[in-house]
């Protein structure tokens, strides 16, 4: 469940709804999190996904699918083999 400020980021983030993508990145960390939060969503628990899969989801978001994919990696929503031959999400403690 977001709370008003994280909602608010979505809404200035995702101006057309999130099904359109983002109008832009956000620089600050926090809301940084708030955008990747959202994206993870966008895939399933204990299941793997390869490199290719993943930017696919991604783009439906930003075009720049390889600093999102870093991002989610970063920012702990994805874990990956060290080849990068295979992603998966994170369980997220409920908050």
């Amino acid at each position: 469940m977001m709370n008003e400020k994280e909602q608010r980021v979505i809404t200035q983030v995702f101006l057309n709804g999130i099904a359109q993508g983002m109008s832009y990145y956000p620089r600050k960390q926090a809301q940084k999190r708030v955008v990747l939060q959202v994206i993870a969503s966008n895939f399933s628990r204990n299941q793997k996904y390869t490199e290719k899969q993943i930017n696919e989801v991604i783009k439906q978001f930003w075009p720049d699918f390889v600093t999102i994919r870093r991002d989610l990696f970063e920012f702990q929503f994805m874990n990956r083999t060290d080849d990068g031959s295979e992603y998966w999400l994170i369980e997220q403690e409920e908050k």
